[in-house]
């Protein structure tokens, strides 16, 4: 890491990033071979708001490729639960508080990580700070490319 052009190495989040981030991965559901499970809200909401962190904190070096795909299948499903408020609204679904905080907790997660990869490239990015937004192509990609158009195909309802 860097921190006023002084380099940290190892990185203060070596012993910990990849581990974590399984970590998260099961507490949201996604298993260590990759298969979904149910899961308490609150949990969800919890890791969504972690994972936040994991995507604008965490160097790519610092993650296992397989960390990389369970992030775009958690960006993704993320895009699902917010594309769904515009059915919810329509239908006048009765949303309990936990659905709801879970659907916001997505929201704000997803813009949070859209507005890092829309924002400044990785060529003009002034900060010292690289995150996994900013270094992992296939992250990047999948969020311009797929999570992105999702979320306004969305709110053209």
């Amino acid at each position: 890491g860097t921190k006023e052009g002084v380099a940290f190495h190892p990185h203060p989040l070596e012993p910990f990033s990849s581990k974590a981030c399984r970590s998260l991965f099961q507490l949201m559901g996604i298993g260590i071979e990759g298969e979904n499970k149910e899961v308490d809200p609150s949990l969800y909401i919890g890791g969504v708001h972690a994972l936040e962190s994991v995507l604008t904190v965490t160097p790519l070096s610092l993650l296992e490729e397989s960390d990389v795909d369970n992030i775009c299948g958690l960006l993704d499903a993320m895009a699902s639960l917010v594309d769904s408020m515009n059915e919810i609204f329509a239908t006048e679904i009765d949303l309990d508080s936990s659905g709801f905080s879970l659907r916001k907790a997505a929201a704000r997660t997803l813009g949070s990580t859209l507005g890092t990869c829309l924002g400044e490239t990785s060529s003009t990015k002034t900060s010292q700070i690289r995150c996994v937004i900013d270094e992992s192509d296939k992250i990047h990609t999948y969020l311009r490319e797929t999570v992105y158009p999702k979320l306004l195909l969305s709110s053209d309802m």
